[in-house]
This record gives C-alpha cells, sequence and structure tokens, in this order.
C-alpha cells in the first residue's frame, strides 16, 4: 500500500481495528455497534479536517481508489487470514472514507467516479458484506445536499433509469432496500419521474 490513498484506508483500518479490540475487550462484544459508528463518525470528521486529505482526494484518481478498494474487493482466503484483522477491513474503511464529505464532493464533480460507482451494482455477484457498504457509499451521496444535491447529480449523469434499475434489482438486500426507500421517498425524484412522463 504506497499510494496516498491506500495509506489513508490503512490509517482508518488501523483505528477502528484498535478502537474495536479496546471496545469488545473492555465492553464487551454486544456493545460494540454503537460505539464503533460513533468512532467511525470521529474518523470521518478528522479526515474532512485534514487539509493533506482534502488536497489529496480532491485529484479523482484518488477518489477512484477508494472506489476499486471498495468494489474490487475479494473474499479473503484462509492463507491470508493472519493479514486481515477483519474481513473486508480495506473495503470499509475506503467506504468510510467516499461517505465522507471529501469522499462524496469528489464523486459529485466527476461524472467518470459515479460511473466507476454505478457500474458495481450493474454487474452480477455480489458479496452481501460489499453490498451493504456500497449502499452506505450511495446513500451518503444520494441524500448529500452541500451546494449540489447528490440526487440530482446522479440523475443528470446515470440518468433515472441507471439510477435505480439496479436498486430495485437488489430489493432484496436489506441495506439496498432501505437506501431505496429512502430515495423513492425525496422530492427531487418525484419531480423527475413527472418531467419524464410529460
Amino acid at each position: 500500500m504506497s499510494s496516498l490513498p491506500q495509506e489513508y484506508v490503512r490509517r482508518v483500518v488501523e483505528t477502528l481495528a484498535n478502537f474495536e479490540d479496546d471496545l469488545i475487550a473492555s465492553n464487551g462484544f454486544f456493545a460494540r455497534e454503537e460505539h464503533l459508528e460513533n468512532c467511525i463518525e470521529g474518523v470521518r470528521s478528522e479526515f474532512e479536517t485534514d487539509r493533506r486529505a482534502v488536497a489529496v482526494f480532491a485529484v479523482p484518481d484518488a477518489v477512484s481508489t477508494l472506489i476499486s478498494t471498495l468494489c474490487r474487493a475479494e473474499e479473503p482466503r484462509l492463507e491470508n487470514a493472519p493479514a486481515e484483522r477483519r474481513r473486508f477491513e480495506n473495503a470499509f474503511a475506503a467506504t468510510v472514507l467516499l461517505s465522507s464529505g471529501i469522499g462524496v464532493r469528489g464523486l459529485k464533480r466527476n461524472p467518470p467516479l459515479l460511473e466507476q460507482l454505478w457500474d458495481f451494482i450493474e454487474q452480477p455477484g455480489h458479496h452481501p458484506v460489499l453490498l451493504h457498504y456500497w449502499a452506505r457509499c450511495a446513500g451518503a451521496l444520494l441524500l448529500s445536499s452541500d451546494r449540489a444535491d447528490g440526487l440530482r447529480t446522479c440523475i443528470a449523469v446515470l440518468g433515472l433509469g441507471r439510477l435505480l434499475l439496479p436498486l430495485i434489482r437488489l430489493v432484496h438486500c436489506e441495506a439496498i432496500c432501505m437506501l431505496l426507500k429512502t430515495v423513492i421517498g425525496l422530492d427531487e425524484l418525484g419531480s423527475q419521474a413527472q418531467e419524464i412522463d410529460a
């Protein structure tokens, strides 16, 4: 992991894994989810105020690296188990960074990156864990509203059909189902559908 984007992924993995290990040791397994979400928010906040991170991820290739880390992750092999403390840890760290304000802005400013992100759900055979991570990124993007509304940007770049059809095909996944329900409830989607009908 020599590239700067991968260095940020490694740091997030380390921070979250160490936090979770300490949390499990002190509070037990069942207390960890809410605390872990708080830690994730802390990591995102720190990332978003890091001037170097802002500069690194202003470059589309850096955001593309995060998308690739998420979407091209493979099931860890048994012989690699000691190398990873958690399954799909790099994909999860990429998700944390992509769903930050910096990641979302990078996606909205660069249509090829939106297409790269959507390519993942247009392909068959998704690992359920990666599908949940993808939905987390897509939710942050679609529900963002700083300057350029995320849903409007996605509709403009992808078109309404490409935006929704892959989600509908994957509605059996709880995370995708929740994302779809939320997106369908947005006013912007209703106005776009009316324009198509007209």
